[in-house]
């Protein structure tokens, strides 16, 4: 459970140029050897407080729960930091498919 905060409630999509830029940079992120992979379904939404970002990735069914939830808190922080206009990234952790 996230907590809310009131001045995040009203917001808007950013501008698909700025989506192409958040998805660059959070591809960037992963690109370090991390255990993420194939980031899909990346929303970001403007507020008063700054951008928030909801994304999708995929590891390996052999990494703990407990590794893989480190290893996207990783690139949580690494994107925020590329992009400092995000206050917030939320990484939705999935395993890798077959054929992924």
């Amino acid at each position: 459970l996230e907590p809310q905060t009131p001045h995040w409630l009203t917001s808007e999509d950013v501008d698909a140029t700025e989506l192409a830029d958040i998805r660059r940079i959070l591809q960037s992120a992963l690109e370090r050897g991390e255990n993420v992979q194939d980031v899909h379904n990346v929303r970001a939404r403007k507020s008063d407080g700054g951008i928030i970002v909801n994304f999708h990735c995929r590891v390996s069914p052999a990494v703990t729960i407990a590794a893989a939830h480190d290893a996207v808190d990783r690139v949580e922080r690494r994107l925020r930091a590329l992009y400092p206009a995000i206050t917030r990234a939320i990484g939705h952790v999935e395993p890798i498919k077959p054929g992924i």
